[in-house]
């Protein structure tokens, strides 16, 4: 566990609490993409690749080497169709963040965009 996501786990403790009584409100944030998608530092950075292992996916870059300066990151607990829970994890701000249009999907062309 990485210190700086234990304020995160106890948001993700809280929200699971309240997740029933707050479904509808919950999903809205299903809409709130990553803005990572089109950082130019996506493929350099450290805080996505923490965000790619959460997801339990393919790493763009096996050692990033960009430290990103105060992101947010806004983790949802999300019940998929089975009634299981996941959670998912979206940088939603952050100091360093330069727009590049596109940028992950130059890294994975063909891909859907992870949501």
């Amino acid at each position: 566990l990485n210190p700086n996501y234990e304020i995160l786990y106890l948001f993700l403790i809280h929200q699971l609490l309240v997740y029933d009584l707050c479904e509808s409100y919950f999903s809205f944030y299903l809409l709130i993409m990553c803005i990572c998608i089109n950082c130019k530092w996506v493929d350099r950075c450290i805080t996505y690749h923490d965000v790619e292992n959460n997801h339990g996916v393919d790493h763009i870059c096996d050692l990033p080497d960009f430290k990103a300066k105060k992101p947010f990151i806004h983790v949802n607990i999300v019940k998929d169709n089975n009634g299981d829970y996941k959670t998912d994890w979206d940088v939603q701000s952050c100091e360093s963040f330069e727009n590049e249009f596109g940028k992950w999907s130059k890294f994975n062309p063909g891909m859907e965009l992870p949501v």
